[in-house]
């Protein structure tokens, strides 16, 4: 499942999930419409204690017309 949560202006946020069983994983989509590069990026992921979560570290700057995954 792919699903956009928010497009607004230059910034767009999306959520990828995939689940196996009782197992489940969750991609955020980080994206940058604009034709300038998007700085000082930051994302605060404030998860439920009972939840167990692999985070990756989000990149500084997301380049022109590009998508990261977090």
């Amino acid at each position: 499942m792919f699903l956009i949560l928010l497009s607004v202006g230059i910034t767009q946020i999306g959520i990828k999930a995939e689940w196996r069983g009782h197992h489940g994983r969750l991609v955020l989509f980080l994206g940058n419409k604009s034709t300038n590069p998007l700085t000082s990026v930051q994302a605060l992921i404030l998860p439920p204690a009972h939840l167990k979560l692999e985070l990756s570290p989000v990149p500084d700057t997301i380049p022109p017309r590009a998508q990261v995954l977090h």
